[in-house]
């Protein structure tokens, strides 16, 4: 016989549980909620509690000072003692007050309070009340500013967002953000010569064409700021023809337009790039690259609007390699071990100088500007060369010939004119340069350009000697022969005899002259009243008479080689 058992199955029990636990679950779900609707309920009450408490504590402020000002102690405007942000326990309190305007005449008339609070837990949100207030400003001579900020390259586009920034004549500086209009607001600003800036990333203002502005008492002030997108370029410095960067060279970069100057320095690349360029579109910006011992580099660009990258290169010319090739201008053969040095125009040694010659006959140096060079030569059994070139870098490599001729000598041989025989001791000039004459009468001159010198010479008992000679490099000795006149040893006296009372010469007049009391000779007078006397030695002490008259007339000087004249009236 089956006995009847009376119970529950595992499974009824599981079914059971998973019932309950669901029925547990919601009304643990409802109780949270309502927690959480309780406590969000509670902080929206305190929130309007103290927005309401913000507004009414605004309309307790003076109205001159009902305005907000930043936490780095910069005012908006209108600008005044309420923190534009504050917190309050769990809450963050920020507050606005602004410029309610006339509709006609665009001028202030009340200010908008405007309170928002906001908190983040349980759940973030905020609430919102706004007030108007009435009041009479403390600002007897002050006026309105609008400000309407427009992109420099569409005057049709305003500029949102652009910090405005305006200190009045008077009073705190002020700073207002543009709305979509682009258009920042300042009431009642005193009246007086007026500071504006304006700033935005990416952008920059120009206050240069905006220039000084004034506020004009009981009148709105619209006036218009320009800005324009920061514009870029960057310059690549490269070496010419080579295209190799060059790093370190000084980049000084000018726009022409607004005169304004930058510099900057080329990096391992051979760029430098300049941010915050103005666009240029007619003079433009001219680039100038400057790399010591180097060419400078010089380009130009515009820049055709705002937001514009500019890319230049500008080049720099690579060293020449200069190579002196030294030959003998005889035989055209290569002179190996001679000296060069070759020298810029402040006569500065170029990289390489001084050098010598090698087996083949050259020397290499390098020239890094272009200018003029002296290049000199020197070679033992040759005359030095000296000469002067051209060169310009960047043009690979220049060989230049000098060809150097055996020493050419200048001989001058002094000779008496008369014997023929040679005067030693003679000082003889070629040029600079003055030699004494050896006991040959020779004096040897160096020469070291081809040309005509002149030639001067002097020997004491001689009167002196020039000339001029014709010597070419390479014609080995020239000679000279300098000739030279012995000095005169006498003189003369030519004595002029007129009458005492009219002047007229007197003729056939016996004449005695005398040295000291020593008679010397007795001569007439011609038609003209003149007679000479010849080959006297020289004195100073000569005297004249007429014949049988005790009346004598001087003294007169006589110098070797010159005639004097001696006037007397009887």
């Amino acid at each position: 016989m089956r006995k009847h058992e009376d119970g529950f199955t595992v499974a009824e029990v599981l079914i059971s549980l998973a019932i309950l636990l669901i029925v547990v679950m919601g009304v643990l779900t409802a109780l949270e909620y309502s927690a959480w609707t309780t406590q969000q309920n509670a902080m929206r009450q305190g929130a309007v509690e103290l927005a309401n408490k913000t507004l009414e504590k605004a309309r307790t402020i003076p109205y001159a000072e009902l305005g907000t000002h930043y936490p780095d102690g910069t005012y908006g405007d209108p600008p005044g003692s309420i923190p534009t942000s504050t917190t309050v326990g769990d809450y963050t309190v920020v507050t606005s007050v602004s410029w309610v305007r006339d509709p006609v005449s665009h001028r202030a008339t009340y200010k908008d309070v405007q309170v928002t609070v906001s908190w983040q837990k349980p759940h973030a949100s905020s609430v919102f009340v706004e007030t108007g207030v009435f009041g009479k400003n403390s600002y007897v001579n002050s006026g309105d500013v609008q400000i309407h900020v427009l992109d420099a390259d569409d005057l049709s586009a305003q500029i949102a967002g652009a910090a405005v920034t305006l200190t009045p004549a008077t009073g705190v500086t002020r700073w207002e953000t543009t709305l979509t209009d682009g258009i920042a607001f300042f009431g009642y600003v005193p009246s007086g010569a007026t500071g504006v800036a304006a700033a935005l990333t990416g952008w920059m203002a120009d206050l240069t064409a905006f220039g000084a502005k004034t506020v004009n008492t009981d009148s709105l002030n619209d006036w218009a700021l320009l800005m324009q997108r920061e514009s870029d370029a960057t310059i690549y410095v490269v070496g010419a023809p080579s295209g190799s960067p060059i790093a370190g060279a000084t980049v000084t970069l000018t726009n022409n337009e607004r005169s304004l100057i930058y510099y900057g320095t080329s990096n391992a690349a051979g760029a430098v790039t300049f941010p915050q360029l103005w666009k240029a579109t007619g003079a433009g910006y001219t680039v100038l690259v400057t790399y010591p011992g180097r060419d400078n580099g010089v380009a130009s660009f515009t820049i055709p609007s705002g937001g514009y990258h500019a890319s230049q290169t500008v080049t720099i010319n690579d060293p020449t390699s200069f190579v002196v090739s030294v030959k003998d201008a005889a035989t055209n053969a290569v002179v190996a071990g001679a000296q060069v040095t070759v020298r810029d125009s402040v006569n500065a040694h170029v990289p390489g100088s001084p050098g010598v010659t090698s087996a083949g006959g050259t020397a290499s140096f390098q020239i890094n500007q272009t200018g003029t060079y002296t290049v000199t030569v020197a070679a033992t059994g040759y005359t030095t060369s000296v000469t002067s070139t051209n060169i310009s870098a960047g043009v690979g490599a220049v060989t230049y010939m000098v060809a150097l001729a055996p020493p050419t000598y200048l001989r001058v041989t002094c000779k008496d004119s008369v014997s023929n025989l040679p005067i030693a001791g003679a000082s003889v000039t070629v040029g600079s340069t003055t030699l004494t004459t050896d006991s040959s009468g020779n004096a040897l001159f160096t020469i070291t350009a081809t040309g005509t010198y002149a030639i001067n010479a002097t020997a004491s008992g001689y009167q002196g000697y020039s000339g001029s000679q014709y010597v070419a490099l390479g014609s080995g000795t020239v000679a000279h022969s300098a000739s030279m006149v012995p000095a005169p040893t006498t003189g003369s006296l030519r004595v002029h005899v007129t009458r005492w009372w009219d002047g007229d010469p007197r003729d056939d007049v016996q004449v005695t002259l005398y040295r000291g009391n020593t008679q010397v000779a007795t001569q007439r007078t011609d038609s003209d009243g003149y007679t000479t006397f010849t080959n006297l030695a020289p004195g100073t002490n000569y005297r004249v008479r007429r014949t049988n008259y005790n009346t004598y007339f001087g003294y007169f000087t006589v110098t070797a080689g010159l005639t004097t004249t001696a006037e007397v009236s009887w």
